[in-house]
């Protein structure tokens, strides 16, 4: 589940306090395996890598791979807030989380809640970076998605098997906008192109030689 808040206010609050209160309360009353509120900034740069070069065209400076974090490996970084279940308190530890060196650690239904600051719009200042820092090494760098080393071994709660089995992800999909161009999207290696009718039509993306 995603939430975003895009004005200054909501409901009569700060955005910033009316997040802080939202997001407590929705993960003591769900109990999520983990949850994290942070500026949309913070995630592209703590949660994502740099996407390899398009066959057609050149990569854009802005353009950034979102699809980084395995959840089944590791958590997707150390953000703003932080609300870590049952499965995570038993992998981590309970002393350990409760004794984070954040500003705001609490228990919260049956989980733990970490919360680096009071604005998430803060997170490049010096002062959250350190914060940030000391509670990523408190916790264990083990546990959480690095970008500049994405496929470093890291550790995860024991999930239990799947059901269904082993599945495919399927196919990655892109969505690309370029500047006073039409939005292309790509699955896989196929650029599906919008119709009048039912199924949209497809064309195979140039592949460089």
């Amino acid at each position: 589940m995603s939430v975003e808040t895009e004005r200054a206010r909501v409901e009569g609050q700060s955005a910033p306090e009316w997040t802080r209160q939202a997001f407590r309360g929705g993960c003591g009353r769900l109990s999520p395996v983990f949850a994290v509120a942070h500026a949309s900034d913070e995630w592209v740069e703590r949660a994502s890598v740099p996407r390899p070069p398009l066959p057609d065209r050149e990569r854009l400076s802005w353009e950034r791979d979102y699809l980084g974090p395995r959840y089944d490996r590791h958590l997707p970084g150390l953000f703003w807030a932080n609300f870590y279940g049952p499965r995570y308190v038993d992998l981590i530890g309970r002393e350990r989380l409760l004794t984070a060196p954040a500003p705001v650690v609490e228990e919260v239904g049956k989980g733990v809640l970490i919360r680096l600051g009071d604005d998430p719009r803060a997170w490049r200042t010096p002062e959250y970076e350190e914060v940030h820092a000391r509670v990523l090494d408190h916790l264990g760098r083990e546990y959480f998605f690095d970008p500049a080393d994405p496929e470093r071994p890291t550790v995860a709660p024991d999930w239990p098997p799947d059901p269904l089995g082993p599945r495919d992800p399927g196919p990655n999909v892109e969505i690309v906008k370029m500047m006073g161009e039409q939005t292309r999207i790509f699955v896989g290696d196929e650029e599906v192109l919008p119709t009048a009718t039912t199924k949209p039509a497809r064309k195979r993306r140039p592949r460089s030689r």
